[in-house]
């Protein structure tokens, strides 16, 4: 993973990206969260964008700030390996 947050813990970025997503509704905080090179696909619609002006352009015009202000996220596991964070949860 080539990220400039590398020295944190993975689970940690992920945390801040979801934050930053559902709950502050930033973009530019959310993209804070990715590499320089980020790439994005939601596999259920083949949605999102390969590089930095790509997916900013998928959260500013498609998915941050386009759900309802309830949503909530239930963890239901995590699994964090080499580089990874897996994670699955209901929206």
């Amino acid at each position: 993973m080539d990220n400039k947050n590398d020295d944190r813990d993975p689970g940690s970025i992920f945390d801040a990206h979801l934050r930053a997503e559902f709950v502050d509704r930033d973009v530019e905080a959310t993209m804070a969260t990715m590499s320089d090179q980020p790439y994005l696909t939601h596999v259920p619609v083949m949605t999102g964008g390969y590089g930095t002006d790509q997916v900013r352009d998928f959260y500013s015009r498609a998915f941050i700030g386009h759900w309802p202000s309830d949503t909530t996220i239930t963890p239901i596991s995590r699994t964090i390996g080499q580089g990874r964070v897996v994670d699955e949860f209901v929206v």
